[in-house]
């Protein structure tokens, strides 16, 4: 009679055991890299959005950009997303009769949403509030 080589049960039984915390971990650790890449595309997006704002409140520091409103619509957004800027302004006029003077004071609300096109993530919305350059108006 010949003797045939085979796995014993407990040598199956070990293998299948150890082949399923090689799975475990490594869902693990791809479901860790499906998080960290989600974090740095949030970054990106957040870091885009804020140097968007930073840029459009330097350019309108000067009165003649605040009043085109120079520098408004976003480029390089980042790839994948599509950017909407959102603009609510108050005006008003202070009034300095004893000098004959007039203040305009604008305030606009700056908004920019970008939105995922693959609908992986949820919008993302950052604002700011810039004011208008001082003018002085005489009233003569």
């Amino acid at each position: 009679m010949t003797k045939t080589k085979a796995f014993s049960l407990v040598e199956v039984l070990v293998a299948l055991a150890i082949l399923g915390l090689s799975l475990s971990f490594f869902a693990y650790f791809a479901d860790a890299l499906k998080l960290t890449d989600s974090a740095k595309q949030e970054a990106e997006i957040a870091a885009f959005a804020y140097n968007y704002l930073e840029n459009l409140r330097a350019a309108w520091q000067n009165i003649d950009n605040f009043e085109t409103s120079y520098g408004l619509k976003p480029i390089a957004v980042p790839e994948g997303f599509e950017a909407r800027v959102k603009i609510e302004e108050k005006r008003s006029q202070i009034k300095k009769k004893d000098l004959g003077l007039t203040n305009v004071v604008s305030l606009r609300t700056v908004t920019i949403i970008l939105k995922d096109s693959s609908e992986k993530m949820a919008d993302f919305i950052m604002s700011t509030q810039i004011a208008r350059p001082v003018t002085v108006l005489n009233e003569k």
